[in-house]
Formats: structure tokens, sequence, C-alpha cells
């Protein structure tokens, strides 16, 4: 990330603090994409995911667990709102991708069929995000609402592409957050927003899947995010938002990725048990 990038997420990070959305953090992605919009996209903004926080690097399919072959269908999958609320625990064992070359390499391979990478992946890391220290607490804090100093930013690596199958351009994202001992999931991940819903997983993992509508001219980014009891978010995202390097304009919408698509996405075994499937 370079220094103009680095301001940009530093000026989004402001704003996100300033606004006090709804509980939660909010993705690096979305983050990314309103300081790009600073610079020039005169769009409303995209609202805020309540799953993980800095998740998502800046930044498929319907039957991922299958293979890189799998096909994502283009639309809304189904809506709905369910409260889950679920207490995660601290794993004390970590699998799966440790860096974000390594998610963005997993990643490559699950494409929906007949999509291929436009450019080279964009990285994030939290470790290394260029945000200032107090910027840093502001977002911890937002996180949770609790004081700064007993709040730390969540662990999060991840990694996205632009893909193209040549008529069609859109975002395909994944991240993976370890969440801070002791640290639960909201009870009302939704909040009543559209195109929310929250499901529990047959492990007891909870599903959160966001696919709120939007006009064709304005920035539309679907999520899923799986609560895992051990602490780990995995966190899938698609839209119409360039990623850095990629210009400003809006591709034309809906995301590449569907719900069902991106549930399949977040549920793929390989984000926690290492590039066995890979």
């Amino acid at each position: 990330m370079n220094d103009i990038e680095d301001q940009e997420m530093s000026r989004a990070l402001r704003d996100l603090a300033d606004r006090h959305g709804t509980a939660g953090p909010a993705p690096v992605a979305e983050l990314l994409h309103r300081g790009r919009r600073r610079r020039g996209l005169r769009l409303a903004a995209v609202t805020g995911s309540a799953a993980a926080v800095a998740a998502v690097a800046v930044f498929g399919a319907t039957a991922l667990a299958g293979g890189p072959s799998s096909t994502a269908a283009v639309g809304p999958a189904g809506q709905g709102t369910a409260s889950v609320s679920a207490s995660l625990s601290a794993s004390t064992v970590r699998t799966g991708p440790t860096t974000p070359a390594e998610i963005a390499d997993l990643l490559s391979s699950r494409f929906p069929t007949g999509y291929h990478a436009d450019g080279r992946p964009t990285l994030v890391d939290s470790r290394s995000t260029g945000a200032d220290a107090e910027e840093r607490k502001r977002l911890a804090e937002l996180q949770g609402g609790t004081p700064a100093p007993s709040r730390p930013l969540p662990e999060t690596i991840g990694a996205g592409y632009t893909v193209t199958n040549g008529t069609k351009t859109g975002t395909v994202q994944l991240s993976i957050m370890h969440l801070p001992n002791g640290t639960g999931q909201p009870a009302d991940p939704c909040n009543n927003r559209p195109g929310c819903s929250a499901t529990r997983q047959p492990d007891g993992s909870a599903l959160v899947l966001y696919l709120p509508p939007a006009p064709a001219d304005l920035p539309q980014v679907w999520r899923a995010d799986l609560y895992r009891t051990d602490g780990t978010v995995i966190a899938a995202e698609s839209g119409n938002v360039p990623l850095p390097g990629h210009g400003q304009d809006l591709y034309a919408g809906p995301p590449v990725l569907n719900g069902e698509a991106l549930t399949a996405l977040v549920l793929d075994p390989v984000w926690t048990q290492g590039a066995a499937g890979h």
C-alpha cells in the first residue's frame, strides 16, 4: 500500500469512527472503497457490514467445496432475517493460510467458471495497514463499543482480485480474521438491515449474509461472514467498486458472486484446514 492509499485508509477509518455504524467492524474493502471515492466518485456510501473487521482485504461459487470448476449464478440469494447469538472461544491451534499471498493463491483457483484474474491480487494485512496507532485504537473501539485499550485490533489477512469473463467484470475478495480472546458475536448481526440474514450452521458457526439492494449507478457490495466457534471469522465479498489500480468507474452490477456463491466460499474448509484441498 503506497503513501496515498495509506492516507486514504486513515481518512476512511476516521470517517467510519465518526459515523458510529452498527455493532461490529467494517471490512477493509469498504474502507478502501470509501477512500478511493473521496478522490472523485460522487456516490452514496455503501452500508457497512456488521461482520468482520478489517476483513476482506481490498479487495466461488455455488458449490465451491467441489472445486474451482463451480459456477456462480448472478443475482441475490434468499433474504429474510434471523437473530443469531454465539459466544466465540479462542483457538489455540490455527490452521489454514497464514499470509495474504497464500489466500490469494487459494482464491485464484476458486473463481467461477469462465472468469479469470484481471491483474495481480490486492493484499491486505492488519499488521501493516499504515494506519497510525490512534486510528487503529478508534477502529478497535468501534468494533465492540468498548474502551480502545481493552480491545486490540483483530489480526486479519486477506486478498482480492478483479475478475472478468470478457463481458462482465467485478471483484472477488476473501479475508480471515482471528478475534481477540473472549470476543463474542453481536446478538443481532443484521440489525434490521434490508437484504441481511443470519443462520446457524450444524457445527455451531454463525453465517451472516448481506445482499443489500442498490441502484445500478451506485456502489454495491455483497458479503458473507462465517463466525466460527474457534474465534475465526471467514469473510467473502463481491462488488462493483474497482480495486486500487483499476480506475474509478463502477462495474456493471450485480456483483459477480451471488449469495449462494459467497456462502459456499466462506464454508470452503480450505480456509481453516490448510491447503490440502488446493
